[in-house]
């Protein structure tokens, strides 16, 4: 138990973690991941050994890189003395270094090190049609205030094969989507998705552990790409207000995380993928967002740019090219969630869109 003098030093700090309860905040947190499926398969062991009991984030610090790395380090080292291995410490990057990445290069990163720190294989890259899948269901858990992997009627696997270009294209894989909600009571969720991420490996012994395997899972088909590298990873993170979700009562602030896992196929094509790249050194702009009638596009490049509006399963709606900058007619436009695509030469960037 925590002296006077403690809690006046963490300023009545009270943060409730659906696993463990820590005296922090007065403002009030709630995390959970939903409980997750697994196709059995005949595979003798698909991922590393499960933990003993859980790991809680420690020291309870979400601000900087070093917060990061001794949390993760903490569950490293509690994993090597629950289950007597040796995985090493982590080292973040710099703080400036972590700030200029994406949720998608933040996610992979910290999952590809603890996959290749246990001897597992890296997954290959984060992919835009698995992206727009992630995406696309964390929206919808947010709109319709729903809770865990089959709310809009179709099962992980069912909703990743209406991409048709995933559809036409992916080996068996027995493991397809992780979920993660947090809540609270005001409106700030710090680094939802490196505590999704911790969650999903330390902190899931109420779903026996799915997410964690499904996370570090590796008997991966490794027949396209580069050798020693397959599998691609779809990040959704969608924030919300005044939602109740998987939770007893209604909460001010939420954020949800999805991760999809797809295995590609043999002759699958495999595209340089530099979204935020693209984005920085073009000096990108796309408004307005939501939509109604119109969607402008201006680019800083003399180029030819290829666009295509495509929907969440994957159909072409609008495609075209245009040089510096374009107004889409988007008026006959159902309601609802797209995806716009702009291809210049190699590089790509996907960009979600609302239209109203």
């Amino acid at each position: 138990m925590k002296s006077k003098n403690d809690i006046s030093i963490l300023n009545f700090l009270i943060i409730l973690l659906i696993f463990s309860n820590y005296l922090i905040s007065q403002t009030t947190y709630k995390e959970y991941s939903v409980p997750n499926e697994i196709i059995a398969t005949k595979d003798i062991k698909s991922y590393p050994a499960d933990l003993i009991n859980d790991i809680s984030w420690s020291p309870t610090n979400y601000n900087t890189v070093s917060d990061i790395q001794a949390a993760f380090n903490n569950g490293r080292t509690g994993e090597n003395s629950q289950l007597g291995t040796s995985i090493p410490m982590l080292t973040m990057p710099s703080q400036a270094e972590w700030d200029a990445k994406s949720d998608k290069e933040k996610a992979l990163w910290l999952i590809n090190k603890e996959r290749v720190d246990r001897g597992v294989h890296p997954l290959d890259n984060t992919e835009n049609n698995i992206m727009s899948v992630a995406q696309n269901y964390s929206d919808y858990l947010i709109a319709n205030n729903g809770c865990g992997h089959e709310a809009d009627g179709n099962t992980p696997w069912e909703r990743i094969n209406l991409n048709s270009t995933i559809n036409a294209c992916h080996d068996f894989l027995s493991i397809a989507e992780n979920i993660f909600y947090t809540v609270s009571s005001i409106n700030d969720i710090k680094m939802p998705i490196e505590r999704a991420i911790y969650n999903f490996i330390y902190v899931d012994i109420s779903s026996s552990f799915g997410h964690r395997q499904a996370t570090l899972w590796y008997p991966y088909d490794d027949n396209s790409g580069t050798s020693g590298k397959e599998g691609f990873l779809g990040v959704g993170r969608t924030s919300g207000t005044n939602k109740q979700l998987c939770f007893a009562s209604t909460w001010n602030y939420v954020e949800v995380v999805v991760l999809n896992f797809f295995d590609p196929c043999s002759s699958w094509q495999y595209t340089i993928d530099n979204t935020d790249i693209f984005n920085k050194k073009n000096h990108l702009k796309i408004y307005p967002n939501p939509i109604f009638n119109e969607l402008n596009i201006e680019i800083n490049n003399n180029n030819k740019i290829n666009y295509e509006i495509f929907n969440a399963i994957g159909q072409t709606i609008i495609e075209g090219n245009f040089s510096k900058s374009i107004k889409i007619n988007n008026a006959k436009l159902p309601k609802g969630i797209y995806f716009i695509k702009l291809i210049n030469g190699n590089e790509i960037l996907v960009n979600k869109i609302i239209k109203e």
